[in-house]
């Protein structure tokens, strides 16, 4: 879990930041937190993605809470957004930047956790990203987007029902982090998503999108075998 928090007030950015690790430590949750002193060091810091949630002041020296909020939901829509506020004056404001909470300050920890509880729960019901390397900065992707990986002259490109990108991972490092769950891996440089399988051929995977990974022959009946579990576990969940 990767949170952000932005407060100009150093003895109350050092008191929540204390908060927000009795809170993953409790929670038994892993934690990244990043400490910004005002907005201008958050837009710096910020790329779509990086962050899970943001815990940020709206009222800071120079740039407003709200100002940074509406420059970062352009480009991040999914990030969740937590401001605090000595008053209640702006808190229509955050509507515009879809808040999911305000705390007014100072910050208690029972209403801390309440928020974060809460942003975990959205968490936890929002589907599965993982975040990217690609060739124009940090990405990212939805799991169940992905169709399939190949790796192409020491090259690993990620297919997805929208985009490709050119990742800097390895096809290893990406097998972890997209999981096993509905994947395979069809060769030594395929990794494929038997949930946009439209058939098997002598060539390979036929997609959905009509693109094509290669199977591996030694693959071939542990592909088969694993796409009838696949269709079969589908079918009784429906």
């Amino acid at each position: 879990m990767n949170i952000a928090l932005v407060e100009d007030e150093e003895q109350e950015r050092g008191k929540m930041a204390g908060l927000v690790r009795e809170y993953a430590k409790a929670r038994g949750l892993p934690l990244t937190l990043s400490e910004y002193q005002n907005a201008e060091q958050l837009l710096l810091a910020h790329s779509p993605g990086r962050f899970h949630i943001l815990i940020m002041d709206i009222y800071l020296g120079g740039r407003s809470g709200i100002d940074a909020a509406r420059e970062i939901r352009r480009s991040d829509p999914e990030v969740l957004i937590v401001f605090c506020t000595s008053s209640v004056a702006h808190s229509l404001l955050g509507y515009e930047v879809d808040a999911v909470h305000y705390l007014l300050k100072p910050v208690d920890k029972e209403r801390l956790c309440g928020a974060l509880d809460r942003c975990v729960r959205k968490l936890r019901l929002a589907p599965k990203r993982i975040l990217l390397q690609t060739a124009e900065g940090p990405r990212q992707v939805q799991v169940d987007r992905i169709l399939f990986v190949e790796v192409l002259d020491h090259v690993c490109t990620l297919h997805t029902t929208g985009e490709r990108y050119d990742v800097r991972h390895t096809l290893g490092e990406l097998i972890r982090l997209i999981g096993g769950d509905g994947f395979f891996r069809t060769h030594r440089s395929y990794y494929g998503n038997l949930a946009y399988v439209e058939g098997v051929t002598a060539a390979g995977l036929e997609m959905a999108n009509g693109e094509r990974a290669l199977v591996a022959r030694n693959r071939r009946r542990e592909l088969e075998e694993a796409l009838d579990r696949f269709v079969e576990e589908q079918m009784w969940q429906t």
